[in-house]
């Protein structure tokens, strides 16, 4: 009976999700939310970490606020929105006033976007500082146009259709000698006679 035991403990799955909470009060958030997420078996629930008063992007209408960010784990399986819905229901939080996500999804969310604009808005392709690198612009653009029509001024003698394995003219079936004879019915198979017989 160990080995069952062992097996179940090994096969059995925790579901990790991170909280973040504006304006908790202190005194019993903590309780409730442990008895309101009873419904979904939960194996731990951690002290709550605060971070600094700051905009948070889960809570433009709030302006500066103070986050409170709980991470739980549940043994019975339940999503993001279910998990909202008891906190509100049961626990008496205000909907707008927290965020449930899968701890995987939170950690997703925490490494920087590279293609987003930067803190001024602008896009990065539009940075003035790009353009001061020491002749990028001369390679790209109108100004390459210009400096290859140059080239071509410069040097008028140089016939570019001879030059390279393209320049002898390409053969095709209109090119090559036609015969005399019908494709249909000229070349016929030789029979052999069956009175003379193979030799």
């Amino acid at each position: 009976m160990g080995l069952l035991e062992n097996y179940i403990i090994q096969c059995r799955k925790v579901y990790e999700f991170r909280i973040r909470i504006a304006e908790m009060d202190q005194d019993g958030s903590i309780d409730r939310i442990e008895s309101a997420l009873k419904a979904f078996d939960v194996a731990s629930v951690s002290k709550p970490k605060r971070a600094p008063i700051q905009e948070d992007t889960d809570f433009p209408e709030m302006g500066p606020v103070e986050v409170h960010m709980i991470e739980i784990e549940c043994n019975y399986p339940c999503t993001p929105e279910q998990i909202h819905n008891v906190l509100r229901e049961r626990a008496g939080i205000a909907g707008n006033k927290f965020v449930v996500r899968t701890k995987a999804t939170e950690e997703l969310r925490a490494i920087p976007d590279m293609a987003a604009p930067n803190k001024k808005g602008e896009s990065v392709l539009a940075n003035p500082d790009l353009a001061e690198v020491a002749g990028a612009q001369d390679e790209v653009g109108i100004k390459r146009l210009e400096s290859m029509l140059k080239e071509l001024q410069a040097n008028p003698s140089r016939d570019y259709k001879k030059e390279g394995p393209a320049a002898e003219k390409a053969k095709t079936t209109n090119d090559m000698p036609q015969g005399q004879t019908s494709p249909v019915g000229t070349k016929q198979n030789k029979i052999p006679s069956p009175v003379k017989g193979n030799k």
